[in-house]
């Protein structure tokens, strides 16, 4: 629920995926914090590309497929998220970019 709230909360107070806000990812596809490349990353940013919002459709991969070691997540965990997400959010334009909105939660008790 928590995490829930954080993503939603995300979207409307930062405008996660405003491309002035984006940038360039500039990811490293070899930091071991980042799913940044990988299918669920590319699932999620797949439904976002297909929205062609007015106001941007970048996915914010640097932000949304980072691994925040921080608060317990780890690989297997924000995969199933990422997943989830793709699958199942529903994904709208706004006037800044878009935004997401889904019931998936992280599920940290997977992590080492």
């Amino acid at each position: 629920m928590v995490q829930r709230v954080a993503f939603l909360l995300c979207l409307s107070m930062l405008a996660c995926g405003d491309d002035e806000r984006a940038g360039d990812s500039g990811g490293d596809p070899r930091d071991e914090n980042s799913l940044e490349g990988t299918p669920e990353c590319d699932a999620w940013c797949a439904r976002v590309d297909e929205l062609d919002c007015p106001g941007g459709s970048d996915c914010g991969e640097d932000f949304f497929c980072r691994i925040d070691v921080e608060d317990g997540e780890c690989a297997e965990s924000k995969r199933a998220y990422l997943t989830c997400g793709a699958d199942t959010a529903m994904f709208m334009c706004t006037e800044t970019g878009w935004t997401a909105a889904s019931n998936c939660e992280l599920d940290n008790s997977v992590c080492p």
